[in-house]
């Protein structure tokens, strides 16, 4: 619909011609991983833990999940200080600091020391951020203490950024799945924080109205990614259990800790929530 019809023949060719780039990127991987040195895994061992880790739903959730909060985190570095100026609050943004060390340690003391909660510190940390940018949306622009109050909230993000980084870390096993996780994760962190900025207009100053609405979304979806997060590895967990009859093997356990085995191997492996 967007091309004349003789223009379509060659568009449709160059469209479909680009899966020979992943037949090119598969071979270069497979080409490079064929020639490891390795005690423990063989070379078509660790073509298919990387495969392991792009085809689990879970990986792909956190790669959503990491996209979203790249864009969210662009968004109130680069911005934070204009929409401060526009409210006329220049030098304010001591209190959103204090925001995030507070709510960092906070959060990361609940879900240190009570068990499954990091999820839950996750989502939870969250809604502040989201209620201050609802707030920068709705508050009438005469308060301005009140909407400059909303952007401190903001940086309670950093918190979710954290706890999110902290449960990839320790729910991911295996040195090569964790290794190609942890890429991904910063690849779309990455793109996250080159795609956040140009939500903002000039012409929106200084409520940028149309990017706060866009933040909105991004702030759900980034709650609900987080949720399935949670969720898949709740479900693997009560599997895990009913197939050891709800106990796991300390012997076991302690045994597969030096095996490099992913977590989906290890049936010993549980996720922690």
């Amino acid at each position: 619909m967007f091309w004349k019809r003789d223009k379509q023949l060659l568009r449709m060719c160059i469209w479909l011609g680009c899966n020979g780039v992943s037949l090119m990127l598969d071979a270069g991987m497979s080409w490079g991983l064929g020639h490891t040195e390795n005690p423990h895994l063989q070379p078509w061992q660790l073509v298919f833990l990387i495969k392991e880790a792009l085809l689990e739903p879970r990986i792909w959730f956190i790669a959503c999940q990491q996209i979203a909060i790249g864009i969210i985190n662009a968004s109130i570095t680069n911005f934070m200080s204009a929409l401060l100026a526009g409210l006329g609050y220049r030098p304010a943004q001591l209190p959103n600091g204090a925001f995030q060390l507070v709510m960092t340690i906070v959060a990361g003391t609940i879900a240190s020391n009570v068990r499954n909660t990091s999820i839950i510190c996750a989502i939870a940390v969250q809604i502040p951020s989201l209620a201050g940018i609802l707030g920068i949306a709705l508050v009438p622009i005469e308060h301005r203490l009140a909407l400059t109050a909303c952007c401190w909230l903001l940086g309670i993000i950093g918190a979710a950024i954290i706890l999110n980084w902290s449960i990839v870390t320790s729910n991911i096993s295996g040195h090569s799945k964790r290794m190609t996780v942890n890429g991904l994760n910063f690849v779309c962190y990455a793109a996250g924080n080159i795609i956040g900025p140009f939500l903002f207009q000039a012409a929106e100053a200084p409520r940028y109205h149309s990017a706060i609405w866009a933040l909105c979304s991004v702030y759900a979806a980034c709650i609900i990614f987080t949720a399935l997060i949670g969720l898949t590895m709740w479900v693997s967990n009560i599997r895990r259990d009913k197939a050891n009859r709800g106990s796991v093997s300390s012997a076991g356990e302690s045994e597969d800790a030096f095996k490099d085995l992913t977590d989906r191997e290890n049936r010993n492996f549980r996720y922690k929530l």
